[in-house]
C-alpha cells in the first residue's frame, strides 16, 4: 500500500483527462490542466508507480501516457475517492481487476467480500443517517471485525455506490442500489459478474453511457 494519498485535485484531474482515451505527454497534460510541465511529469511518474497509467506502446519510453486497466477502474470510481481512505480505494480497485471475467471488462464490477456484506446488512437495518460509532459497534461485535475493518467496509459500500457518504464525513446511509444489493445477496446472487449485471438495472442512462465509455478504453 501507499503511505501517501493521491494529490487532490491534480491526480484526479489527470485520471479524468486520460479517461477520454487520448494518449498524453506531460506537456499536453500541463497545458490541459494549467500546471507546470515539470510538476506534471512528477505526478505522472507517481501515477505510473501506482499502476494507474503506463508509457504508451509500442515505443520504449515514448513519453506518452495512457491508462492501464487498473487506471481505468480507478478513473471510473474517482468520484468516490476520499483522501483518508486512499489505501482502501487502491485495494478495492485492485480487487475489481483481480476478479475480472475472461472476455469482458467490467470497470464497475461489484466484488463484495464478507466485511462488505456485514456492513451492508447492518446499514440496511438502520433508518436514515447512521452514526458511524454505533454501526461500528454492531459490525465489530457481530462479525468480530476490527474497528478499522468496519470503517473500510463502510467506505467500500460508498465506493461501489451502495451507500451515500453524507457531507464528506464518516456518516452513511444506504442507497436504493444498496437496498437492491441486499435483496440480491439474500437471493444468493454472489457471483460478481451476475451481481453487477443485475445491479446495472438500477443505473441511469448516463451511468450506463459512462460504463460503456470506460469499457471502450480497454478494447
Amino acid at each position: 500500500m501507499y503511505d501517501k494519498p493521491l494529490t487532490v485535485p491534480t491526480d484526479l484531474e489527470i485520471l479524468e483527462l486520460l479517461s477520454t482515451g487520448d494518449r498524453q505527454t506531460p506537456a499536453n497534460v500541463a497545458a490541459h490542466l494549467d500546471h507546470d510541465s515539470r510538476y506534471m511529469s512528477e505526478r505522472l511518474r507517481n501515477l505510473e508507480e501506482r499502476g494507474y497509467i503506463r508509457d504508451a506502446p509500442p515505443a520504449d519510453r515514448s513519453g506518452m501516457y495512457e491508462l492501464t486497466k487498473l487506471g481505468v477502474i480507478a478513473a471510473f470510481h474517482i468520484h468516490a475517492y476520499v483522501r483518508d481512505y486512499h489505501n482502501t480505494f487502491h485495494a478495492r480497485t485492485e480487487v475489481i481487476l483481480e476478479n475480472q471475467p475472461e472476455n469482458t471488462f467490467y470497470p464497475d464490477l461489484f466484488a463484495i467480500d464478507d466485511a462488505d456484506r456485514t456492513a451492508l446488512h447492518e446499514l440496511n437495518n438502520v433508518e436514515g443517517l447512521t452514526v458511524p460509532s454505533e454501526l461500528h459497534i454492531e459490525i465489530v461485535h457481530d462479525a468480530g471485525y476490527a474497528p478499522q475493518t468496519a470503517n473500510e467496509a463502510l467506505y467500500s459500500l460508498f465506493y461501489h455506490g451502495l451507500a451515500e457518504r453524507v457531507d464528506n464525513m464518516d456518516v452513511y446511509r444506504i442507497t436504493e442500489r444498496g437496498e437492491k444489493a441486499v435483496d440480491l445477496l439474500f437471493e444468493d446472487v454472489t457471483d460478481p459478474v451476475e451481481l453487477t449485471d443485475r445491479l446495472r438495472e438500477t443505473y441511469t442512462d448516463d451511468e450506463m453511457e459512462r460504463v460503456n465509455i470506460f469499457v471502450d478504453e480497454v478494447r
